[in-house]
């Protein structure tokens, strides 16, 4: 699998994916604070630095078709899980609705 907000560290997601489209079964999404540019950058999806425009037309134009997994990062959600549950789900869909149209 690729996963989008480890890319950050080393590149962008979309060149990762460009490279790498032959050898990815399922990508894990997660956003990432480039200006914290440590493990501890991982922010919930469309709350940091990732393109997700960019990101979303480079799994389009890969032709992929399969799952995307959301790794939610529990901050600022440690004590309201439904609402990290509401919150991921609602960016999943608007990332599958960005890849493959309304």
């Amino acid at each position: 699998y690729l996963d989008v907000g480890n890319t950050m560290l080393c590149g962008f997601p979309e060149d990762w994916i460009e490279y790498l489209a032959e050898y990815i079964c399922q990508f894990h999404v997660k956003d990432h604070d480039k200006n914290t540019n440590t493990l501890y950058g991982w922010r919930n999806i469309f709350q940091g630095h990732v393109r997700w425009d960019k990101v979303t037309a480079a799994i389009k134009a890969i032709g992929y078709q399969g799952f995307l997994v959301g790794e939610p990062a529990l901050s600022p959600y440690l004590y309201q899980q439904e609402e990290l549950v509401k919150t991921t789900s609602s960016a999943l869909e608007r990332l599958r609705e960005m890849i493959h149209g309304g």
